[in-house]
Order: C-alpha cells, then structure tokens, then sequence
C-alpha cells in the first residue's frame, strides 16, 4: 500500500465532525470543498480508484487465504517427509545390531564353526524381525600362501566342491565362508571371492580402514557357476551390502596400517531396497511419492526404490505441488531421498475458501465500481462513500485479524521499504509498526539465518516471483525464532510490479517438537544397541567372573596367583559397571524399586562425596523440610549424584569454588515443562528434586547441546556415558533434567523426580548369605552358552548339589520329563534358541507347578521379569553373578519353600 493510497482512507477532521464524531467516512483525494455535482471525468476517477483499492482488499485476502491452505499442506508434507527419513535411519541402525554382536562373537572366538553362526542368527529371528535381509555371512581372508590349505579345511567340513572362485590367483582372496540365505540357495554364494567385484572391494577397504559398518550401492547378485545346476537361472535383483570388519584380537587396530595388517575378515548383510523400504513405509496407501537413490544423485539408473505404482505414477500430468529432496549419510555412503505430492495429495487441498473470497471480493469490487459510475447526485455520493469505507474497512479488520504476520513492501523503491505491517507482525517480532515503516525488512535477520534460505529469498526477490522459505529470524529482545515466509509479488493493471505481500508464521514451536522427536528415536536407537551390547558383554562377563570366582575360593592358590585372579575380578566389575551404564541410558536399568526419601540418601553419601570431590572445592547442603518420599531405584540415584557433583568438581578444576546441594519439592506444570528438552510429554504435578550447582567454567550453548549424547565428553579421560546414564535413569523413573548454565557463571544440573503417593518409607536391606551353607538335592542348568553353564553348575556343586545341563529350552523340558521327581531347583536363561525362557518356564510349571525357577539374564530384573509377573518365578539373579550371590538366592528360595 502506497504513501498516496494510505491517506486516501485516512478520516479528516471535517468529515468526523459531519458524523457526529462517532463515524469516520473515506476522504476521497480530488474530493472538491462542497458537494455539487462533480464533473464527468472526476467521477470517473472516483470510480477507478474505488475499484483499485476493492481489487487490492480482494487480491490480499484471496492471497491470505490461499496462502493459509497451502502453508496447512506444506507442513503436512513436511512432517510426512521428516517421518519417512527418520525410519529410514532408525531401521538400519536396527539391523547394524545383528553386524555388531556378529563381530563381537567372532572377535571372542578364534573359530567360530557354522552352525555357532547359524545359532546365533536363529536367535535375532531373522526372517521374521528383519525381513528385508537377504542373506547374512561371514567373508574370510586368505593369503596367496594358504589357500589351498583353506580349501582343503572347508571340503573337510562337509562342502567338497567348494572352491574360491573366480579362478585365477591373487595375493589374498576373500571368499564367502559362511551364509545364512533367505532368499537363494547357498552353495552358489559358498566361495565367491568379494574383492573381485570393485563396488564390493570399494565399500570392504572402507570398512577395513574406518573400523566402522559401511554400505556398497546397488549391486548385482554374484555370476553363477555353470556346474552348479540351474536353480540360479532366474536372476536375483539388485541388492546392497553391510560390511563389518573383524580384526584379530591379539593385534593393535590404532592406525590403517595397524587395521590391515589385522584384519581377519568381514560379516556382511545383504538388503533388497525394495523390500527394506516397503517394509519401513507399511503397507498404507501414500499420497506422497517416495524415491530413494544411491548417491548424491537422482539419476534413474541408481534408483533403489519408487513408491509410486505405475498407474499412480502414470496420472501425473502436472508438475507436483510440493517437492523436497535431502541427502542422508548410511554407512559412510550418501543417499539421496526424493519427495513430492501425488494429485490424491494435492486433491486435500482446501481451494474451496480461497476461490469463494476471491469470488466475493471481485463480485464485490465490480458492484461498487457499477455504483459509483452511475451515481451522480450528492446523497448517492455520500452513500457510496459510506458503502466503500465499509467494504475497505472490513478488509483491513480483516488484516488486522490476521494471526499470521502480514507486511507489505514497495517495490517501485530501490530499497523495497515497508509501507504496511498488520498487528500479527508486531505480536511475532515485537517491533512496532511505527519502526519498521520505511525500513528494509532485513533487520530481522542475524548471525545465524540461514544463508541458502537468504538467497532463494533474494534471488525470488530479484526475478519478481513467490516463494517460501523458512529461516532464523530475531525478535526485538534479541529471541531468536523460526520464521515460515511466503511472499508473492503484486502487479498493477499492466502487469508492472508495484509490492510484494509477505505471510509470516512461527513455526519456533513445531521445530523444538520435530527437533525433540528426532532426539528420542536417537535416543531409543541407540538405547536399543546400548540394552542388547550390554546383554552381550554380561554373558562373557558371567564367564570370566565366575571362574576367577571360583579359583579364588580355592585354599591352596599361592599368593601371586591369587593377586592375577584379584585383578581379573576387578576389571570385571569394572566391565559390570560400564554395562550398567549403558543399560542406564538405555532407560532399562531399573532394578530396585522403593519408596526413599532424597534428604536420607543425599545424607549417607556425605562422606563418599568430600572424598571424591577436588580438595579446592567446598560441599554445602540445603536440605527442604517436610520432602516427600520418591519410589526409585537407590542405587541408580546415588549414581546420578555422584556423576553430577564429580562433574561439578572438575568444573571447579584447580580454583576454590563451592558445590551446593539442595533438595526440594515443587509443582511443575506445563509451562515450566516445555521450556525443558525431552519433558512436554511428562504429566504435569508434583515432583522432588535435587539440584547442584558449581562455580566453575560453565559452558557454552553447543556444549550445553550435546552433554547428553553417549560417548561426548570435555575431559582428557573418560568414556562420556555419565550424564548419557544420568538421562536414561531420569527418562527409566518418569524424571527429567534441566540444565542452567553461562561461561564463567557456573552450572546447575535440576534432576526432578515424581513424588509418590503419600505412604511410609521403606528401606531395603540385603539379605546376608551364610558363606558356609550348603544345600543338597539337583538342580537343573539350563543356558544356550556353555560355559555359563559350565560356571553355573561347578558354583553348585561347590554348594553340595548334584547338577544336570541343558542346552536350550527343549532340551530342558525332555530332561525335566525324566527326572522330575529328583529335581529341586532350575535355574533358567531367558534367551535361547528353539524355546526361550518364558516358553520353558510354562512347559516345566505344566508338568510339576511346585517347581522353583531362578532366571538368569544379562538384562535387569525388571527388564527380563516383566514377562513373568504373577507366574510363579521364584528368584532372579543378574548376569554376570558370583559365588556368594548365586548361594544367597538359593539358599533364600529354598528356606522360603521350606517354611
């Protein structure tokens, strides 16, 4: 809106005196002093400008309200993007975890013999959880110089016609040893040398070099052999690959050279696109199409997948309404994502309310126009005034309404200055109009605006288009907000560009909650790999623990001997604890529940805290009367006090400083909640905390970003799982943190907990095994790992039972069958392969429901027991276990039956 077309509907003091001074009238320019009858051409000029300035009301309120349906869709798109691409990434992070515990099974084992690796993919469930998986294997590496030794080795284990093809010799080789295929046979992919291939040779030296999972592109499946017959005539589709390098054990992997030169051979996967990604999408009709390419490139010959059938495709006689492509990395390789609208889509689009505003708006404009042209007297003059500041009015109130902002900039000035904002700008940016007319809207603009959202608004500026951007804007107060523009460019009757109309929406609020949602599917993918490493790595645990536990208790050890075995337990624990970290993060790691109050556990950890602390640093306390009582895992919130005062002392570093602990109770509602990352979706309520502050360094607002991710940490030591463990163990308890913190002022760490019903505190003492007690009887040693096995009964005999072994669930209940009668205990591994845990456990309470089972696991009681609630379990012990531990659970489960 011009200079001149502002005043033309600005009320003068005259025609308020007309009205009374309670109605203002439109003060025409060119309007003469009294009212006789204008001359022809005046009323001429009257009329145009009514229609202008009713086309120009028309014009703003059809683009508002176009611009309101288009802006509902686009997000909607969005989001449906935004969805695709994160389960993308979510399902192959899932899948690296069979790679992962594959590598730590080969690394454990110097040979790992074929039906071990087909045990362990049996218990992954593979064709039933990871359906897009064709086939899994292992690819060793042989030297020029024994080669035929390695051939020899594999027609001796059952494959006489294997061979390492194709033929011809190499330096090293890289057959395919191993495959467990679900899709073709296997002795056509048995001796198939990988590196021959340079897609697949590429991708195994990257993963060989990186130490890391890498993905080839699309591939072929391997050539046939024409002697193996003709099953394999119908050609596989194309595939790709996961490799995962394994590295011998007894050798260092510091440098690529150091990698090489140990490197053992790869585990690989192999993944039909098509099936992977109709799998993540379900099988729900899309309105929008999908296309993953391999590479940073959509061309079609590396097309891994297309969602749009044929015949949708087919409709597609338009250019789509919305597009988005993005780049995303998968085992060092980029894949390119492709989004746009099918016309089912772009059908939802409400274009009912734009066109009947433009409708109105026209037949409304040309009315006036018509009434205008033809009026001559002075009454319909003033009728028609009176009739046109209505119409402009209701515009404007129309405008003003607006809850988007609304600015309008002249594009006839070299400095496309702003001639109108309506009140919706002012409520998102905080500048009032009086201080923005006139000015460049580029004041919005700061340090961190996006740069190529800067320039395809500039450059649609410059070619006199619309466009929609989003970008970082700043408020008045320096608050930074996410800013959703479309602008669309105005014309005159001669189609010369004279303003440009911008829509402006907030969109601060759906970024944090897109950001947030993005973090929790980090956080479960990776607590998903953190829970099932730590189930792993407490299995092997059990092994090493148990035996250095059982040779400790052996009187006739000498005494450097017994300080080996001393240091071997040591390092097990330590293992043990890490493993309680992860499952920590992992949000699994809840074992005791109970009701405490925070003053008496802050209380009893006084001592430990001043001598853990820097000698520099001083501990204050402030304890709040009257807290009320939380139910939590003690052990669990001692850790998150300890990480977090430690931490604060390191702050604190070298200078004196304070740490101050204080305890509290408060309501927190949903205000307070949505300022903290990760707390909307908790209740609103009640909830104790505890708080340390420190007046150390403090840290800046990226530090303060990533302190929760695993493994990120700001000191020269340390694995960076602390406050990772302290946030799983907040999210494990309904809790959350929040965090206060500048450079130089210090920090705050607020772990809040839900304060529980009002009842009496309980404390939960450990139950005292008699180290010389003794039972007598059998028990039956059911775990598919055999020296769990093996440690678990030698830890039973050593207690005065007689022991039989099974080696999965099947087994266990043929045993049980034949030897009911003598039996008196089963102690039962929760994962195995033919039938798990919970399936033996209802087999054996089937045939004798007196009998008492303890459940062995890697994972925690809660995490493995949930399944049994209300069933009859008698005990649970947690992997890895000592002598004494496994003697106190027993003896306990036994007196328990006795009485």
């Amino acid at each position: 809106m011009t200079k001149t077309q502002r005043d033309s509907i600005s009320p003068s003091a005259p025609e308020k005196a007309q009205s009374g001074g309670n109605e203002q009238t439109v003060h025409l320019v060119g309007e003469p002093e009294t009212w006789a009858k204008p001359p022809l051409w005046k009323r001429m000029w009257t009329a145009w400008l009514v229609l202008v300035i009713s086309l120009l009301g028309t014009a703003v309120a059809w683009q508002n309200a176009a611009l309101q349906s288009e802006t509902a869709a686009r997000a909607a798109f969005d989001l449906e993007c935004q969805r695709i691409k994160a389960a993308i990434t979510h399902r192959l992070d899932t899948y690296q975890v069979i790679l992962h515990g594959g590598r730590g099974l080969f690394t454990a084992s110097k040979s790992v013999q074929r039906e071990e690796w087909r045990d362990y993919l049996k218990s992954f469930e593979v064709e039933r959880r990871y359906p897009a998986v064709r086939a899994l294997g292992c690819i060793e590496r042989v030297e020029l110089s024994r080669r035929k030794s390695h051939i020899e080795q594999i027609h001796r284990s059952g494959f006489p016609a294997y061979t390492i093809w194709p033929v011809g010799e190499r330096a090293e080789s890289y057959p395919i040893v191993y495959v467990e295929s679900f899709h073709v046979q296997e002795p056509f992919t048995l001796g198939y040398d990988a590196f021959t291939e340079p897609a697949r040779r590429a991708a195994m030296e990257r993963a060989r070099d990186m130490e890391s999972l890498t993905i080839t592109g699309k591939v072929a499946p391997p050539p046939v052999i024409p002697s193996r017959g003709g099953a394999a005539d119908v050609p596989e589709p194309s595939a790709f690959l996961m490799y995962a390098p394994i590295y011998r054990k007894d050798q260092p992997t510091n440098t690529v050279e150091e990698r090489r030169a140990a490197l053992r051979g790869f585990l690989f996967a192999a993944f039909h696109p098509a099936t992977l990604m109709e799998k993540i999408l379900g099988q729900e009709s899309l309105d929008i199409r999908f296309q993953c390419f391999d590479g940073d490139k959509t061309q079609t010959r590396s097309l891994f997948y297309d969602s749009a059938a044929p015949a949708r495709s087919a409709e597609r006689e338009s250019p789509p309404l919305f597009a988005a492509r993005t780049v995303i990395q998968m085992g060092g390789r980029p894949w390119s994502l492709v989004f746009s609208t099918l016309p089912a889509f772009e059908r939802k689009l409400d274009q009912i309310t734009p066109m009947l505003v433009l409708a109105g708006g026209l037949a409304g404009s040309f009315l006036l126009f018509g009434i205008v042209w033809s009026l001559t007297s002075r009454a319909h003059a003033l009728e028609l005034a009176g009739a046109m500041t209505a119409e402009v009015r209701l515009r404007d109130r129309a405008i003003t309404a607006s809850h988007d902002g609304i600015i309008i900039t002249d594009s006839t000035h070299p400095d496309d200055p702003i001639v109108y904002v309506n009140p919706g700008f002012e409520r998102i940016t905080g500048y009032p109009a009086k201080d923005v007319i006139g000015k460049n809207a580029r004041f919005l603009q700061g340090t961190e605006c996006d740069q190529p959202a800067l320039q395809e608004l500039r450059a649609a500026l410059r070619e006199k288009r619309a466009c929609r951007v989003t970008l970082r804007n700043y408020r008045k107060d320096g608050a930074l907000f996410w800013n959703e523009l479309s602008i669309s460019p105005i014309r005159d009757e001669r189609g010369r560009l004279t303003h440009f109309i911008g829509i402006q929406n907030d969109v601060t609020d759906r970024r944090k909650t897109e950001e947030a949602m993005r973090h929790v599917q980090k956080l479960e993918s990776l607590g998903v790999l953190a829970g099932g490493i730590a189930h792993d790595f407490n299995n092997l645990l059990a092994v090493i623990l148990g035996n250095a536990d059982l040779a400790l208790n052996d009187s006739s050890l000498n005494a450097s001997t017994r300080n080996y075995l001393e240091q071997v337990e040591s390092a097990s624990h330590r293992g043990a604890e890490l493993c309680r970290q992860m499952l920590a993060y992992s949000g699994k790691g809840r074992f005791v529940i109970q009701r405490v109050n925070l003053n008496t556990l802050v209380r009893e950890m006084t001592h430990l805290l001043e001598v853990s602390i820097s000698k520099k640093a001083v501990l204050k306390y402030h304890f709040a009367d009257n807290l009320p009582s939380v139910e939590v895992d003690a052990t669990q919130i001692r850790q998150v006090i300890m990480n977090l005062v430690v931490n604060a002392s390191d702050a604190i570093g070298e200078k004196s400083g304070v740490i101050t602990i204080t305890t509290g109770a408060m309501r927190a509602d949903r205000a307070y909640l949505n300022e903290i990352f990760l707390a909307p979706e908790l209740p609103e309520g009640d909830y104790a905390y505890i708080e340390v502050a420190d007046t150390g360094c403090g840290m800046d607002a990226e530090t303060r970003s990533r302190i929760f991710d695993p493994f990120f940490t700001t000191k020269f030591t340390g694995r960076g799982l602390g406050l990772a463990a302290v946030l799983g163990i907040a999210r494990g308890h309904g809790g959350v943190i929040k965090v206060y913190s500048e450079p130089g002022r210090g920090s705050t760490f607020k772990f809040l907990l839900p304060c529980a019903p009002a009842g009496e505190e309980k404390t939960a003492g450990p139950v005292l095994p008699q180290e010389n007690w003794r039972g007598s009887g059998t028990i039956l040693v059911v775990d598919d790992e055999e020296d769990i096995r093996t440690i678990a009964a030698r830890m039973a005999q050593t207690m005065g039972f007689q022991t039989l072994l099974a080696a999965d669930g099947r087994e266990a209940v043929s045993v049980f069958q034949k030897q009911s009668k003598k039996i008196s205990l089963v102690l039962l591994d929760m994962t195995m392969p033919h039938m798990n845990g919970e399936e033996t456990f209802r087999e054996i309470h089937r045939l004798q429901p007196q009998t008492r089972v303890i459940l062995m696991s890697g994972y925690n009681e809660e995490e493995a027991g949930a399944r049994f609630a209300g069933k009859g379990l008698a005990g649970f012990i947690q992997k890895p276990f000592k002598l004494n531990d496994l003697r106190a659970r027993i003896q306990s489960v036994l007196e328990n039956r006795a009485a």
